[in-house]
């Protein structure tokens, strides 16, 4: 006969004190607004329309978990983090030296499932960057019809994935960021008044994250001879469990 569990066997196995272990991003403004940076065991989701700077940011966060000696797995779908970036954001030499793992060949959400559980079973990696879910693919590229009809698969193919890497993020005490291109809203059309607001994802992409920053692009910044050199990014958290809700505007 199988033994009951105690009161103290369930608190040894599923018990916690509440501590909470935190990175910093080595982005100042962001930091202040996440509760000092980013919390073990959380999956973050950073959303925004093209251009607003997502990939950018998320590259200076791994370039930061690299200067601490953390493993970075890169999950570039958009190819975004090419040999270029790599130099402008100092991350050549954390590459070279085995820190930075970039994966530019996931092109299936089945992959992408596949290269999570490998990072997280394996233990040598501290956070997984996803860039991005919605260039992921619901079906191998032989497999895709011509008619649109994958949509929903892709949304249910991205519930699982993502449910699955967040149980992997808390089981393991790692940190995974999911980004998120966003999408013009197909359920309303200007022509008739309604907002023609932008969305990020489907439903996963509401739920399943503990946090959700959404990133937007802020005024436009200019040298002396009136030169655009870049623009000011403006983060707010929509959802926050881990720090009080905010906004902030980052150069």
């Amino acid at each position: 006969m199988a033994k009951k569990a105690s009161l103290d066997d369930i608190l040894a196995k599923y018990g916690g004190d509440g501590a909470m272990v935190m990175h910093s991003t080595g982005i100042k403004a962001l930091d202040d607004i996440s509760g000092g940076g980013l919390m073990e065991g959380a999956l973050y989701a950073f959303w925004g329309e093209q251009g607003t700077g997502k990939s950018s940011l998320c590259a200076q966060i791994a370039r930061k978990f690299c200067e601490e000696g953390y493993r970075v797995a890169y999950i570039d779908s958009e190819k975004s983090l090419n040999k270029v970036q790599m130099d402008i954001y100092g991350l050549t030499k954390y590459y070279e030296e085995g820190l930075l793992l970039h994966l530019d060949k996931v092109i299936t959400l089945a992959q992408c499932d596949e290269v999570n559980t490998f990072f997280a079973e394996d233990g040598s990696v501290k956070l997984i960057i996803i860039d991005s879910e919605t260039e992921l693919l619901a079906k191998d590229v032989s497999e895709i019809d011509v008619e649109g009809k994958s949509i929903g698969e892709h949304a249910r193919q991205s519930q699982a994935m993502l449910t699955k890497l967040k149980c992997l993020v808390h089981e393991k005490n790692l940190i995974a960021i999911v980004m998120f291109q966003a999408r013009a809203n197909i359920l309303t059309t200007p022509s008739y008044g309604a907002s023609d607001k932008k969305q990020a994802g489907g439903f996963s992409a509401k739920h399943v994250p503990d946090a959700i920053l959404q990133i937007a692009r802020g005024a436009s910044l200019k040298d002396a001879e009136g030169n655009k050199i870049g623009h000011i990014m403006r983060m707010v958290y929509e959802k926050n469990k881990i720090a009080a809700p905010a906004t902030i505007e980052q150069e």
